[in-house]
């Protein structure tokens, strides 16, 4: 589904991340978030969007970016588990990234109503 063809539907979630990681989600086709919790991915259903933001561009010592660095739709309903050492198996969702976002925010202005 292109942006243009969002449903009505269709809910959107920020996940805050290191750009970096975004990255490595994008590349991968997959959504993992707090630490790879379950409960923030079982909430989102097929033709949700998910937008990274990424505060900085490594996860603890990175540069300040404040930006919003990727942004992709739920591809299906499944949660699954991905092993990524013996002792760390975090949870994930497959999503289809649309690339080329990059939204710095610094400086703009935001109304919350």
């Amino acid at each position: 589904m292109q942006m243009d063809e969002i449903s009505q539907q269709s809910l959107f979630w920020i996940g805050v991340v290191s750009a970096s990681h975004a990255k490595c989600g994008e590349l991968g086709g997959f959504a993992q978030l707090c630490h790879g919790k379950s409960a923030p991915l079982r909430k989102m259903r097929a033709g949700d969007w998910l937008i990274y933001y990424s505060p900085r561009t490594e996860m603890r010592k990175g540069k300040p970016l404040q930006a919003f660095t990727v942004i992709g739709e739920v591809d299906d309903d499944k949660v699954y588990e991905y092993r990524m050492s013996a002792s760390f198996v975090p949870l994930r969702r497959n999503i289809r990234d649309s690339p080329g976002l990059y939204f710095f925010i610094l400086g703009c202005r935001c109304f919350i109503f």
